[in-house]
């Protein structure tokens, strides 16, 4: 429920400033970077959140099973983005492939 409460000011606070930016300009108001720095946070936060709810739910799923109890159905919506975010946040190879006769280069 924290998370959930940190994602909905995070939020606020990026809906503030962005109305901010719009009245007042970059001059008088929040920049591109603050503008920028919300939206990363916003995106890390409500990541953090998709990512806790899938877990959740997979282990009430599985804790279900165990006990013998029927598991709630799984929810599609939140299935298809736990996938997602699993996929995007896998690490990407940085090595170049290597040619004949020559060893990888990282």
């Amino acid at each position: 429920m924290r998370q959930v409460k940190h994602v909905r000011q995070t939020r606020d606070k990026a809906a503030r400033q962005g109305r901010a930016y719009e009245r007042m300009g970059p001059e008088l108001g929040p920049d591109e970077l603050d503008l920028a720095r919300n939206a990363r946070q916003q995106w890390a936060d409500e990541q953090a959140l998709v990512w806790a709810a899938h877990q959740l739910e997979r282990w009430t799923r599985r804790l279900a099973m165990e006990g013998g109890d029927d598991p709630m159905p799984r929810d599609r919506v939140l299935a298809d983005l736990g996938t997602l975010l699993s996929i995007w946040t896998r690490p990407i190879s940085t090595a170049v492939p290597r040619s004949p006769g020559r060893e990888a280069v990282r």
